[in-house]
Parts: structure tokens; sequence; C-alpha cells
């Protein structure tokens, strides 16, 4: 079957996401799009609000990143997905999901392997096959099934912000 597009609805038009307007019964917490009314500082305010003090941001921060890996991830067909951000001159896991993704608050190195290979040069890295790639360690991926990665830097301007990585079979 191919792909269809799928359209984005006018966020005036709409408080939510309903059947009506999808087709399915997909919440705003199931998937983000442009048109979304879960903007960071929306949900920044309503977690200050709700409690959330100085923390309100970075909770915020990591609910959003974490549906953008979580939808990579579906999107993809990929058994995991994670997002790392530049923390004190380290690449920090904010956001994971599936079996063969690197848990939350990993470290990822900068200075070999894919990752490293993504964060010096700023661009798009990709792994087809980690048994013949000689920036993939393959023993550590074996037992997690992963076959082939995809490595997109993440960047603000000209600044590296972090690392957006996918792990397939």
């Amino acid at each position: 079957m191919a792909h269809q597009p799928t359209l984005l609805p006018d966020p005036s038009e709409h408080s939510g996401r309903t059947e009506e307007s999808t087709g399915s019964t997909a919440s705003p917490s199931e998937w983000i799009d442009e048109g979304s009314d879960l903007h960071l500082a929306e949900l920044t305010a309503t977690l200050a609000s709700h409690g959330g003090g100085t923390h309100s941001a970075d909770l915020a921060l990591d609910l959003l990143l974490n549906e953008i890996v979580e939808q990579a991830r579906l999107a993809t067909t990929a058994t995991g997905a994670a997002i790392a951000l530049v923390r004190d001159e380290e690449m920090v896991c904010r956001a994971t999901t599936g079996a063969s993704a690197p848990g939350l608050g990993d470290r990822l190195s900068t200075r070999s392997g894919l990752s490293g290979a993504c964060v010096q040069t700023r661009r798009v890295q990709r792994c087809d096959d980690i048994e013949i790639d000689p920036r993939v360690d393959a023993a550590s991926f074996r037992g997690l099934e992963v076959r082939s990665i995809l490595a997109v830097p993440v960047l603000n301007g000209e600044e590296l912000a972090g690392v957006f990585q996918i792990y397939s079979p």
C-alpha cells in the first residue's frame, strides 16, 4: 500500500484531536505537529502552575523530546530511538524509547563511533550494517538486535545541540 500524506489541520479550527478530525481517537499526547496546541512554553507554564517550580522547563522539554523519539520510532518501524543533548560538554540521553535505545542519562561518545562522527562533522551519519562499518562497535549492538543506525545532528544555528539516533534491525 502506498504511503498517504497526512494533511495538517488548521489549528484555529480545533481545540484538540477528535475522531472526526483525524479518523481515529488519537489524542494530542499521541503525536505532535506544527498545528498542535501543545507547545513548549504552554507546557512549561502548565507544569509550573501545578507545582513544577524551577524544573518545569526541563520537564516540559523532556516530555516533548520523548514524544518526538516515540513518533520517530513508530514512523520508521525501528526498535529504538534516542535524543542526546549537550550538557556540560557531554552528550547525555534526554529522551529514549524502545528496547535497542540507550537508557536515559546514558552518555554518548563525542569522540568515536557513529555518534562521534555525527558530532564532529555535524552531518547525518548512516550505518547500513554494523557488522561491516568500522565506526560501530558491532559487539555492543548484537544483543540488542540492531543492524542499522541513523545519527542526525541537532543544531541550533551553527551550534551543535545534540544527536538524534534511530536503531533498526
